[in-house]
């Protein structure tokens, strides 16, 4: 914002305008008298002091004329000028307003920071987003938006690298959760390109990361019983085969299924028998190896991979 002491630009024009006035009036005064001295060499001392005495109301009657035009005549030109600046402060004081209005209402996270990541700007979607009003953060370094302070070091060294930066970072709020968002930063310059600091603008994933995995444990594991589906065990057994046969270890694969199922949900109906279903696997899952691989494999039937397992301890498993 603009902001200019007009008073004591009043006070110094004013105060060179009436030093003017004394130095020419003074000047005057010192010409006028030497020359009537030396026009008129014969005069009294009495008559000297008349004509002093007039000359001096004359020339001060002229002073003070003078001397008021100049002020008014210089009061206009600061009013005119306090009314330029005026106009000029209320226009700059607008401008600020709608882009502080357009940078809250965005979706998005605005946030910039200075040259040593202290925070400047912090719009109103990150106050509501972070938990953090205005004067709780403002000044603060920016690492107090992350999860983990090496993140955002580590975006720091990636922006002075490569001028920019994309991509997702976990982020803390004040009451210390951490959600994750999509991040893109880039320099913030002044008109000659010198680098004055940083400028964030970020939006919470939260919601897309959990559709995300929610999307990812539908493809890989089945919904009923909480174990590898089959799509997922086919790519699991293709891996563990070819990684059998590099190292030359064995492998065993077994498969069973419910004797009978189908009079169990004959006679108990299909509710019962998904509790069945749950139970097997449950059962199975307690009995077997952190790397041993667990699937339904359709319907009552079950396999189960082990890897590093000869046929006899497979057989004792089973």
């Amino acid at each position: 914002m603009l902001s200019i002491d007009w008073n004591v630009m009043s006070r110094q024009r004013i105060l060179f305008t009436l030093l003017t006035i004394f130095v020419g009036l003074l000047l005057s005064s010192s010409a006028v008298m030497w020359l009537i001295q030396g026009l008129f060499p014969a005069l009294t001392q009495r008559e000297w002091h008349c004509f002093s005495v007039l000359f001096g109301s004359v020339a001060g009657t002229i002073a003070a004329y003078w001397g008021v035009h100049r002020y008014e005549r210089l009061n206009r030109l600061l009013e005119s000028e306090v009314e330029v600046r005026r106009q000029a402060e209320e226009k700059a004081e607008e401008a600020w307003h709608y882009a502080q209005g357009l940078i809250d209402s965005s979706i998005d996270f605005i946030i910039s920071v200075d040259t040593q990541r202290r925070i400047v700007e912090f719009n109103k979607p990150a106050q509501k987003a972070f938990g953090y009003l205005p004067e709780e953060i403002i000044g603060k370094h920016v690492e107090h938006l992350y999860a983990d302070p090496q993140e955002c070091q580590t975006i720091q060294n990636m922006l002075q690298q490569d001028g920019s930066y994309r991509g997702e970072v976990l982020n803390r709020r004040k009451n210390g959760e951490t959600f994750p968002s999509f991040l893109s930063a880039s320099f913030l310059t002044d008109k000659e390109g010198r680098v004055t600091g940083y400028m964030g603008i970020s939006r919470d994933i939260s919601k897309r990361k959990k559709l995300e995995l929610e999307l990812l444990k539908a493809a890989t594991i089945d919904r009923l019983t909480g174990v590898y589906n089959r799509h997922k065990f086919e790519e699991l057994i293709a891996a563990e085969i070819e990684r059998s046969r590099r190292y030359n270890n064995p492998l065993s694969l077994m498969m069973f299924d419910l004797d009978h199922f189908k009079k169990v949900n004959d006679t108990y109906g299909h509710q019962i028998g998904d509790e069945v279903l749950r139970e097997v696997a449950t059962l199975i899952q307690g009995h077997i190896r952190a790397n041993d691989l667990f699937c339904r494999w359709g319907g009552e039937e079950f396999m189960l991979l082990a890897p590093e397992t000869r046929i006899e301890a497979a057989r004792d498993l089973a």
